[in-house]
């Protein structure tokens, strides 16, 4: 994004991997050592200097007075015997297990957006 409005700020990829991916993200390990993270601090502080101009950094509280209230509707909707099959199964499927099993759960889910 940043090079689509100002080609080349950042240099070339290379060069910004070399000048601040590479850098910051050797700093932010558990093991590195002390002149990674202040290496890490530098170049994110740099960084942060050469985008300030760019990168408009701005909180929601800017633009809350210019938005219509929010609101939030909760829709109660019964399943159908299928789903509620499914639903039944997968629980009996937990307390079988006791581990959630990721795959029926995205199908579960799925089936239940349907």
């Amino acid at each position: 994004m940043v090079s689509f409005v100002t080609p080349n700020l950042l240099g070339s990829l290379a060069e910004f991997k070399n000048g601040f991916d590479n850098p910051i993200r050797n700093g932010q390990h558990k093991d590195s050592t002390r002149e990674d993270v202040i290496r890490m601090k530098m170049r994110a502080h740099v960084l942060h200097q050469r985008l300030d101009a760019v990168v408009n950094r701005k909180d929601f509280s800017v633009i809350r007075s210019f938005l219509p209230p929010k609101n939030e509707y909760v829709l109660s909707i019964r399943l159908c015997e299928l789903q509620i099959d499914l639903y039944k199964i997968y629980l009996a499927r937990i307390r079988r297990i006791q581990v959630i099993n990721l795959f029926f759960l995205e199908y579960f889910v799925r089936l239940s957006n349907y």
